[in-house]
C-alpha cells in the first residue's frame, strides 16, 4: 500500500535525522553540513509528500485494516502516522502576529 511506503520513508528519514543530529551542535563543521543537508532534503521530500497527497487529516492515518484490533497501534508505519499527525497542525496563516517590541518587525521603508 502506498501509505506504508510513505509511513515507512518517513520513518527512514526520521532515523537519519536522529542519527545526525548530535553533530547539528557540535563544532565540526562537516557534521554541521551534513546534518544541515539531510533536513533540508527531509523538507523538500515532505513539501512533495503534501503537495501529492495533501495534508494528513487523522481519519487518513490512523487508518486500520478489518482484520487489526480496536487498541492503538503502538509501533510500526501506523504508530508513526497515528503520532506526526498528533504533534502536526496545519499552518493558520490568519492568525495575528504579536506586537510586542520583540517580536514586531520593523516597517519596510
Amino acid at each position: 500500500m502506498a501509505d506504508d511506503a510513505i509511513a515507512q520513508e518517513m520513518i527512514d528519514m526520521t532515523d537519519e535525522d536522529r542519527r545526525l543530529q548530535p553533530g547539528a551542535h557540535s563544532g565540526d563543521f562537516t557534521a554541521q553540513l551534513a546534518h544541515r543537508k539531510v533536513t533540508v532534503r527531509n523538507g523538500d521530500r515532505l513539501t512533495e509528500i503534501i503537495a501529492e497527497h495533501g495534508w494528513p487529516a487523522r481519519r487518513s492515518t490512523a487508518r486500520r485494516s478489518p482484520a487489526s484490533s480496536t487498541a492503538p497501534p503502538s509501533r510500526g508505519p501506523a504508530k508513526t502516522r497515528s503520532g506526526w499527525i498528533s504533534g502536526v497542525r496545519k499552518p493558520d496563516w490568519t492568525r495575528s502576529r504579536s506586537t510586542s517590541p520583540n517580536t514586531r518587525r520593523p516597517d519596510p521603508p
